[in-house]
């Protein structure tokens, strides 16, 4: 091993030739062959070859052979070398991959294509169901998706997800590779199991050149996932002003709520995004609008600790005297909540104590409300769930405007 490892292949022919083991192994069951062809060492691993290592043995950590190794570090020439001598392209590794999964991965075209002239199974699939079509979409490697379609890929194969390649690209903002798969007949509006188009998904990422690219496409603009979120409902929380200009031009609802009662506005409360919120109110959202539970952008805001979008909401005339059906003002929920900034934002505004909950003075605003019909929950609303799926949710930007 320490011969391969020192790329002397004279020296390791001599050795091979003498007896010497070709196959040991290293503590994480790496043999110099699997050595060789991560490292695209040709020479060596044909020395190894020659010298009879064994082609298809898999090392303990990952499970993957010297085939797959090579494969997806896309070194074409120890594929080939590999493939010459028999190597087997059906063994999968502890995930499930082959080695034309591992081609798609970052291999390149060229390692595909020897891999599928050598019988490789472009059918295989992994333990998440994905494909090798779905994992070079993932990664927006063009051309390994037309080499892959190509070849009789099954192009609206679904991942134990639901989710296509053309979703994964979506995923990836691989805007060419969108326009790729749809030329070639990939299902536009196929839903994962969550019900998400291609096109929610990529606006829930932020993903604005895959977002205009399924656009022309065609893409549903209010279409809805399980939850009732639309595309512009998902980009609300991305911070992507841009974005949601983008889709309200392209005929979104800003006033569609989704299964919980909330707009648009309200999403971009939650996450104290004033630019957004700015943005809606200029296409006519309503600031007051209360969802399934009767919170408005106000209350939202207020439940988050979102100061600065409070006090941009309040600049904007939003009604400080609307109560939640659990009798909450947005006085009484700041004071609950200990939010100090927003009560002083709140009292500014005239929102006073008095009005802040039907209450007398022997019940503060955490009491229990069973002396009065019109009191609030004993207990102040905690957040309510967070719509849609977590990788929607972006880092704040540096659009965001500063109150």
């Amino acid at each position: 091993m320490l011969a391969a490892m020192l790329g002397k292949a004279a020296a390791v022919r001599a050795l091979a030739a003498r007896g010497a083991n070709v196959d040991h192994a290293d503590a994480m069951g790496m043999t110099a062959l699997m050595m060789a062809a991560h490292d695209g060492n040709l020479a060596i691993a044909e020395a190894l070859i020659e010298g009879g290592a064994a082609l298809d043995r898999a090392e303990r950590a990952q499970g993957r052979t010297a085939l797959m190794w090579a494969a997806g570090r896309g070194h074409v020439e120890v594929v080939d070398a590999l493939l010459a001598k028999g190597a087997d392209t059906a063994p999968a590794d502890s995930k499930g991959w082959s080695a034309l999964m591992h081609a798609a991965n970052g291999g390149g075209p060229a390692v595909l294509t020897a891999l599928l002239n050598a019988g490789a199974d472009i059918r295989h699939t992994a333990l998440d169901g994905r494909d090798a079509l779905m994992v070079a979409a993932s990664i927006d490697a063009h051309a390994s998706i037309e080499t892959l379609v190509a070849a009789g890929a099954e192009i609206d194969r679904t991942d134990a997800s639901g989710q296509t390649a053309l979703m994964a690209a979506a995923a990836r903002n691989g805007h060419d590779s969108v326009r790729l798969l749809a030329a070639r007949g990939a299902e536009i509006e196929k839903r994962d199991a969550n019900g998400r188009t291609a096109l929610i998904i990529a606006a829930a990422q932020g993903h604005g050149d895959a977002v205009n690219a399924l656009l022309a496409l065609g893409g549903d603009i209010r279409g809805t996932d399980n939850e009732g979120m639309t595309a512009l409902l998902a980009a609300a929380r991305t911070c992507d002003t841009e974005l949601a200009e983008t889709l309200i031009a392209h005929g979104a609802d800003v006033e569609h709520a989704n299964a919980l009662g909330q707009t648009a506005m309200m999403l971009a409360a939650r996450d104290g995004d004033a630019d957004m919120i700015e943005v809606l109110v200029d296409h006519d959202a309503q600031v007051d609008r209360t969802d399934a539970a009767g919170r408005t952008a106000l209350h939202h805001a207020i439940q988050q600790g979102q100061a600065e979008a409070v006090a941009f909401l309040l600049r904007l005339g939003a009604d400080a005297s609307i109560r939640d059906t659990g009798g909450w003002r947005p006085l009484a929920l700041a004071e609950a909540h200990g939010h100090v900034e927003i009560v002083d934002l709140l009292r500014a505004a005239g929102a006073s104590s008095s009005e802040s909950s039907d209450v007398d003075g022997s019940q503060d605003a955490s009491s229990s409300g069973s002396g009065s019909d019109d009191s609030p929950e004993a207990s102040p609303p905690g957040s309510p769930p967070a719509p849609g799926p977590s990788s929607s949710s972006a880092e704040p930007s540096a659009k965001r405007r500063r109150l």
